[in-house]
């Protein structure tokens, strides 16, 4: 993400008009932002489903009223750690994740583009 708020930044508020440059940077933002989508779509999708098998397992006790205890007993010493994938252990990662760092990029973007702006002058 590092890589892909600099490369945004230069691209902004870079004073040479090259057009290779601009193609180059607007490459190279297009490639961090996939890699960046690669990484988090998918652990948000395991996440998902990780949280939608849970939910089956915790209900089948009542699906099987015969074997309800010995279910229910189990269900409790396996299953009752909600697993998720998380950025270390802080946020779980979920879709509102993307916008939120896109969102991140984008303001501090503009600050430091910002208080470039005011030095320089």
């Amino acid at each position: 993400m590092v890589k892909l708020f600099w490369l945004s930044y230069i691209f902004a508020f870079a004073v040479d008009n090259l057009v290779s440059l601009r193609i180059f940077l607007a490459f190279e933002i297009l490639q961090n932002f996939i890699l960046l989508l690669m990484v988090l779509l998918p652990a948000a999708s395991v996440n998902e489903a990780a949280k939608a098998a849970r939910d089956v397992v915790i209900s089948l006790p009542s699906w099987y009223p015969n074997n309800y205890r010995p279910l229910k007993l189990h269900i409790r010493r396996h299953f009752m750690q909600e697993l998720s994938l998380t950025l270390w252990k802080i946020y779980r990662i979920d879709k509102p994740l993307v916008i939120s760092a896109l969102g991140s990029l984008l303001s501090y973007g503009i600050l430091v583009g910002t208080l470039g702006a005011i030095q320089s002058t």
